[in-house]
């Protein structure tokens, strides 16, 4: 029934959290710390989503809470507090939104790429920023024979931009 497909969908915080959890997995925080974490912030903060806040922060052992400008709260059962200098080298790949301070914009290769996923853009798709255009679409084309060079003549992007559709595609799609 309707009502059933709506509980499959999700938004672009919950993508953001998603993200967050597989990136703390992917350095080695244990699921139970990540939960923990998870629960501590959303009473901290009072969002629903506390993983899609500028505020998160990992050494690769510990989640963080960025509590001021050289504070940072360990969020384990403990809350103790931690020295940001030490800690601050993660979750370089989003944007945040000044206002609000939730992501706006996912660099899946880094923000010195030209791959973004912005829910503004293509659904939340991949795609080179400033445009419409998805990394899927450039190695579908790309695949099918045409050179970088024609590509480029066609949507009117430089080789970089190219480079980063199929780097990106060759690394996350599979």
């Amino acid at each position: 029934t309707w009502g059933e497909s709506r509980n499959k969908a999700f938004n672009f915080f919950t993508l953001v959290e998603i993200i967050a959890v597989f990136s703390l997995r992917k350095i080695g925080i244990s699921f139970n710390k990540i939960k923990i974490a998870h629960n501590q912030m959303i009473k901290l903060l009072n969002t629903p989503y506390p993983f899609a806040t500028s505020k998160l922060m990992s050494d690769g052992g510990m989640i963080f809470w960025d509590y001021d400008e050289s504070i940072f709260i360990d969020l384990d059962r403990t809350l103790q507090l931690s020295l940001k200098e030490i800690i601050e080298p993660f979750c370089k790949k989003l944007d945040f939104c000044q206002s609000t301070n939730l992501a706006e914009r996912y660099w899946p290769l880094g923000k010195n790429h030209t791959i973004a996923v912005d829910p503004h853009h293509c659904f939340g798709q991949p795609t080179i920023f400033g445009t419409n255009i998805s990394t899927h679409s450039i190695l579908k084309i790309y695949s099918s024979g045409e050179s970088q060079e024609c590509i480029k003549t066609i949507y009117d992007l430089r080789t970089n931009q190219i480079e980063d559709a199929l780097s990106y595609e060759d690394r996350y799609a599979a």
